[in-house]
This record gives C-alpha cells, sequence and structure tokens, in this order.
C-alpha cells in the first residue's frame, strides 16, 4: 500500500468499505431466509461426493443433500 498515492489509498478504503457492507447484507440476508448445516467428514470426502454425483447431473453439496433426502421420502 506504500506505492499508492493519498487518492488512491482513499479509494481503495472506499472499496473495502462497500465489500464489508455488501457482505454484511449477504450475511444477514442468509441467516433470516436460509438454515445452515455443517458437519465434519474425513478429508478427501467431499470431493469424492461430488465426483459421484456430479454423474447424476447435481453440482452443489446442497443439491446433493436435497435429492438424498427427497429419496428417502423427506420433503422440504
Amino acid at each position: 500500500m506504500d506505492d499508492l498515492n493519498e487518492k488512491e489509498k482513499k479509494e481503495l478504503e472506499k472499496l473495502r468499505r462497500q465489500k464489508e457492507k455488501k457482505l454484511k447484507r449477504q450475511n444477514e440476508y442468509a441467516a433470516a431466509y436460509y438454515d445452515r448445516i455443517a458437519f465434519v467428514l474425513p478429508k478427501g470426502s467431499r470431493e469424492k461426493i461430488r465426483a459421484y454425483y456430479a454423474e447424476k447431473g447435481l453440482e452443489s453439496l446442497a443439491d446433493i443433500f436435497k435429492y438424498l433426502l427427497e429419496k428417502d421420502g423427506f420433503t422440504l
């Protein structure tokens, strides 16, 4: 940051504050409208799961777990 002049430093700080505000809004929205579920698996499990379900056309871990729940008869 030493290479920047005062105007550039102010602009950079402005962009940092804007990014922080945007992230805060996104986190507040997610907290209000979504549940977050976390669990721990052995290292490498995520990629194995993704590769397996990519063949079924599922890309995200959320889609995979929704698929499995629905297949088991559970509706969200």
